[in-house]
């Protein structure tokens, strides 16, 4: 990857500008695929996403003249197509029919269809990724690591469904893979695009996957207390599915009595009520515990961004983008 500096034949982008293009390359990718796939993959741009790891690419990729390497929104648009892709996997793994406010593609079209769309995402991604000069060896090696730790994690929850002895640290391994992984992914690339120093790209990859943490856990709060107009999707949705949250984890360990009412309904075949469950996690104070891993993470985050030589306005705009992942902004 080369910067602005670097690369005076290439013109440079606003943040704007930029996200813009993102948005027209993943539209473009999705609405001119092949006919036999176009159906499914139109209806899947016709859905308006937080674009939030788009973000991350290119406001780390932001150089001293606030202007991006258009290297940085290939990036960002590779980036939401696989994130894109883990979603539509994701809804058939759950059988989700809700998906940022409109049915899922699954309840669309079928199981099977939708997991052959996601897999043809992936493969539209590698070749944008293909795309991109990659003198550091991030596309050869970590970009497909960070991959491999999203599925690796989204596996680790499937194996720990309905695991109400899970721990703090067990869920936290989950959700580095699951989520963090594709935030941390999306700022190193971004950094590297945008020629940060060397020395600063641990800080930039430890600032992606504490956003990527915090976006998980507020996630994980909402499935409780949102309502689907809220959340886009379905709520309540993870314990029905037998997905261990931080909320109920925590929810459990404050009120034995609780958990031993869930072993009890798991080993007879049932579940508690929604209304149950949510009164249970608020009641057990659940939601504040995992409110204030949040906010300690928020304050972390902050702390990342004081070792960064950022502009005024780089700044700025990575405090919004860790607002938006905390549902702030």
């Amino acid at each position: 990857m080369i910067d602005c500096k670097t690369d005076t034949s290439m013109i440079c982008l606003s943040y704007d500008q930029a996200l813009a293009e993102t948005r027209q390359l993943i539209a473009d990718t999705l609405i001119q695929a092949p006919p036999v796939i176009r159906p499914y993959t139109s209806f899947l741009a016709r859905g308006s996403g937080k674009m939030l790891r788009a973000s991350g690419v290119l406001l780390c990729a932001l150089d001293g003249d606030l202007a991006i390497h258009p290297d940085a929104v290939r990036m960002a648009a590779a980036i939401e197509i696989i994130h894109l892709a883990s979603l539509v996997h994701d809804d058939v793994i759950d059988n989700a029919g809700l998906r940022r406010g409109r049915p899922t593609l699954n309840r669309q079209a079928g199981n099977k269809k939708a997991v052959i769309c996601g897999d043809y995402l992936l493969s539209r991604s590698f070749k944008i990724v293909s795309r991109i000069p990659d003198p550091q060896g991030y596309l050869n090696v970590k970009f497909a690591d960070y991959i491999g730790s999203l599925c690796l994690g989204e596996l680790n929850q499937l194996i720990n469904n309905s695991n109400f002895h899970m721990t703090p640290l067990s869920y936290f391994r989950i959700i580095k893979g699951k989520t963090a992984a594709l935030f941390e992914a999306s700022f190193l690339a971004g950094a590297l695009t945008g020629g940060v120093p060397e020395s600063e790209l641990g800080t930039y990859c430890r600032l992606g996957h504490t956003i990527g943490m915090i976006f998980q856990l507020t996630d994980d709060c909402m499935d409780f207390e949102a309502g689907e107009d809220e959340a886009g999707k379905n709520t309540h949705s993870d314990y029905e599915q037998n997905v261990i949250t931080l909320p109920l984890i925590f929810a459990m360990k404050s009120d034995p009595e609780f958990k031993a009412e869930l072993l009890a309904a798991e080993e007879g075949g049932n579940k508690l009520s929604r209304r149950q469950i949510n009164r249970q996690v608020i009641g057990a104070r659940g939601l504040q515990k995992t409110r204030r891993v949040v906010w300690k993470y928020g304050e972390k985050a902050l702390r990342m961004m004081d070792q960064l030589e950022l502009s005024e306005e780089k700044r700025c705009q990575l405090e919004t983008l860790l607002q938006k992942a905390m549902r702030q902004a």
